[in-house]
C-alpha cells in the first residue's frame, strides 16, 4: 500500500515481502513432490517388448509406429508427483503434477499462507486452476502445450 504499481520500489518490496513465500514454496515442494520418473505403460511396455524380439524389419517398424500412438509412462501414477514455483516480481505460477484435489489444497494452503504470513490475498479474478492442455498466461505470454509431430 502506499507504491504504486509499476513504479521503482514496486519490484524491491514485492521481493522483501514474498521472500517468505519462496522460502514455503521451496518446503512445500520438497515434500510434495514424490518419485524419481512415471512408471512406465504396460501397453508400451508390451510393444516395446515385442519389437525387440522381432527380427523382421517391417514388423519391427509397424510396431514402431503403434509405440509413438500409445503413451510412454502412465500420467496417473499414484508414486509420481512434482510442483514447480516461478516467481517473477509479483507474479507467480505454481505447476502441479498431481491430481485436482492435490491442486486445490495446495491452492488452498497457499491462500491461507500469503494471508497469514504475508498479509496479502489472492487476486480470485486471476488465480486458476486449469489443465495443461488448455492455453494459460504467464507474464504476458501465452502458453500451450504442443502436441509432437508424427514421422
Amino acid at each position: 500500500m502506499g507504491t504504486p504499481q509499476g513504479g521503482v520500489l514496486s519490484p524491491l518490496l514485492a521481493n522483501i515481502v514474498l521472500h517468505e513465500l519462496d522460502k514455503y514454496m521451496a518446503k512445500t515442494e520438497a515434500s510434495f513432490s514424490k518419485g524419481t520418473k512415471r512408471r512406465k505403460n504396460p501397453a508400451y511396455a508390451a510393444l516395446e517388448y515385442k519389437r525387440g524380439n522381432s527380427n523382421d524389419p517391417t514388423i519391427r517398424k509397424q510396431l514402431l509406429n503403434d509405440m509413438r500412438t500409445v503413451r510412454r509412462s502412465r500420467m496417473n501414477d499414484p508414486n509420481f508427483r512434482r510442483l514447480m514455483y516461478i516467481r517473477y516480481a509479483d507474479d507467480f505460477v505454481v505447476l502441479v503434477t498431481g491430481t485436482l484435489k492435490e491442486a486445490e489444497f495446495i491452492k488452498n494452503n497457499l491462500k491461507d499462507y500469503l494471508l497469514s504470513c504475508c498479509g496479502l490475498e489472492l487476486n480470485v479474478d486471476k488465480t486458476s486452476i486449469t489443465s495443461v492442455t488448455k492455453k494459460w498466461s504467464f507474464l504476458g505470454a501465452e502458453i500451450k502445450r504442443i502436441k509432437p509431430n508424427p514421422e
